[in-house]
């Protein structure tokens, strides 16, 4: 949601210029134009990196003043939401998700993801322990409470990257065009980007993705969270707490 976001305010702005941080075919460009660099080899002034790493952003200010955002989610609806979607068929094979998972129940499936997302939680926690001034946090569940919640947290955070940099006019442009990324707007987290992935999935011969769970559905696979051991819970709680959900 953040990327496309992202990717359709840099497209109002008509940026051609971006590359990836960590290089991956499943990756869309951050900008349709001048968007395939991979960060090594070109230092572009948009950089995008499929998750949170700490050492990312050290890496950047190393470089020189930037303006950086993340996005970060309750790990505990982040089990549940991986799971149901995994459980659903969705990118079996990827980070070690195993072809078993569409037939474990929530008490099992939901323990075995606290094993295999624990490195792309802890990621997200030292990314988020790693932010300073020049980083906007976004949350999740500000994003998604509902279509207003929407707008003013996306507005914050164009405020934070361009300030007066852009016009009213850029700004208003920008805002009206993410709201397609809304999950309550017409498209949500399943066909977001539709206009410019097309022909990106086709080249690469990659299927879209559902990522859009439904809500009754996670609620019912919370019950998961009940079998993790009590190492995994504690660490659980611990990212829980450091990330500042309480």
């Amino acid at each position: 949601m953040l990327r496309n976001v992202m990717r359709r305010a840099f497209t109002v702005l008509g940026a051609n210029h971006s590359c990836k941080q960590n290089w991956d075919k499943f990756d869309l460009p951050m900008t349709p134009v001048g968007g395939q660099n991979w960060c090594v080899n070109d230092s572009a002034p948009i950089r995008y990196e499929n998750g949170n790493k700490a050492l990312t952003i050290q890496m950047l200010r190393k470089e020189g003043p930037m303006r950086g955002v993340m996005m970060i989610r309750d790990p505990m609806s982040m089990l549940v939401s991986a799971y149901t979607y995994h459980h659903r068929g969705q990118e079996i094979g990827r980070m070690g998700v195993p072809e078993s998972i569409k037939t474990l129940g929530p008490k099992e499936g939901v323990p075995l993801c606290s094993h295999i997302f624990e490195h792309t939680v802890q990621d997200m926690v030292s990314g988020y322990e790693a932010r300073g001034d020049d980083m906007f946090v976004a949350r999740f569940e500000d994003w998604t409470k509902s279509a207003e919640d929407f707008d003013f947290h996306v507005a914050k955070m164009m405020d934070f990257l361009f300030s007066d940099e852009i016009t009213k006019e850029e700004r208003a442009a920008i805002l009206k065009d993410v709201q397609k990324e809304d999950v309550h707007g017409p498209y949500g987290l399943t066909k977001g980007l539709s206009v410019f992935e097309d022909h990106y999935l086709a080249k690469y011969n990659i299927t879209r993705q559902d990522h859009s769970n439904a809500k009754d559905s996670e609620e019912d696979n919370k019950i998961g969270l009940d079998y993790l051991t009590p190492d995994m819970k504690k660490a659980y709680e611990s990212y829980h707490k450091r990330l500042g959900y309480t």
